[in-house]
């Protein structure tokens, strides 16, 4: 059961933060010329996943670092992977 809520937690902060992501870039005007702007899209999108990965790292260490393996942290880069090839191809 906590390996649920461990990913459940993981997967619902990394929605929040990649929501920010987009409307950041949306804000910054990236959006409307994406081509113009890859360097500083991509920049922007691993600071958020750094911050993702630093807090996931927090939530693990005061909660759930009995219950289970530091292994299942390290399963949010496949998090971050799927993130990055969604937003490469759909937007």
């Amino acid at each position: 059961m906590e390996k649920i809520k461990f990913f459940g937690i993981s997967i619902f902060s990394l929605i929040i933060l990649l929501i920010i992501w987009f409307f950041f870039c949306f804000l910054l005007g990236f959006a409307s010329n994406s081509m113009k702007y890859q360097k500083e899209i991509w920049l922007l999108y691993t600071i958020i996943m750094l911050v993702h990965f630093l807090i996931m790292r927090f939530v693990y260490i005061k909660r759930f670092s009995k219950s289970i393996k530091t292994n299942y942290l390290f399963v949010n880069i496949s998090l971050y992977i799927i993130g990055a090839l969604y937003f490469y191809f759909y937007s």
